[in-house]
């Protein structure tokens, strides 16, 4: 049974293109991508929201950009549709929407956002259209589909990793680098209460 399981185990490790023992190795990678002093979400409760833009401003903006992809008469055809949605259901939408607001954490459009892009599971192409390049390995063995595939996928799962358990860096714009790019920086700002270290952060 032993000479059966090593035998198993040199096949998987051949399947992709690696030595056996590289295929352990691979096992013994950190389990993060890296480590962060300040929690991932640190700073998330205390980021200011975007208001709710006003009704008519919308309104205004959506006519604006869409007169140059049509006729000026389906411009005239578009422009009434819009007025009478401002004087009937755009007020009580607009009402429901700022009341979401107020229930929210984060931006008013958040959840949209993350429904219609990221919890859908229609295929990429054609219905959305985001796109990742890749540059080839140096080494040639490397390149080969069943050894990217799996690469790949072991990255994406360390990424998600380093994610869920805040690891991963939080997205930090450094108006002040001298100040904020310092372990003393990192040090003070992680014991912050969560509610105010946006306000806290230089």
């Amino acid at each position: 049974a032993t000479t059966m399981m090593r035998a198993s185990g040199a096949w998987r490790a051949r399947a992709v293109g690696r030595p056996a023992a590289q295929v352990r190795a691979l096992s013994s990678l950190p389990p993060y991508l890296h480590e962060t002093r300040i929690p991932t979400y640190h700073f998330q409760d205390s980021l200011p929201k975007l208001a709710v833009p006003k009704l008519e401003d919308t309104l205004k903006k959506y006519l604006y950009f869409s007169e140059p992809m049509v006729s000026p008469e389906e411009h005239a055809v578009t422009k009434a549709i819009v007025e009478e949605f401002q004087k009937n259901e755009g007020q009580a939408l607009q009402e429901e929407l700022v009341e979401l607001d107020k229930k929210a954490y984060s931006s008013f459009y958040n959840k949209m956002w993350f429904d219609m892009y990221l919890e859908s599971r229609d295929a990429l192409p054609l219905n959305y259209n985001p796109q990742l390049t890749f540059n080839d390995e140096k080494i040639a063995s490397k390149n080969e589909q069943a050894v990217r595939a799996s690469n790949l996928i072991a990255s994406s799962l360390r990424f998600y990793r380093t994610l869920l358990d805040e690891k991963l860096i939080p997205d930090i714009f450094h108006t002040q680098p001298a100040k904020s790019q310092t372990p003393l920086y990192e040090n003070v700002c992680r014991f912050l209460p969560r509610q105010f270290s946006f306000y806290g952060s230089p």
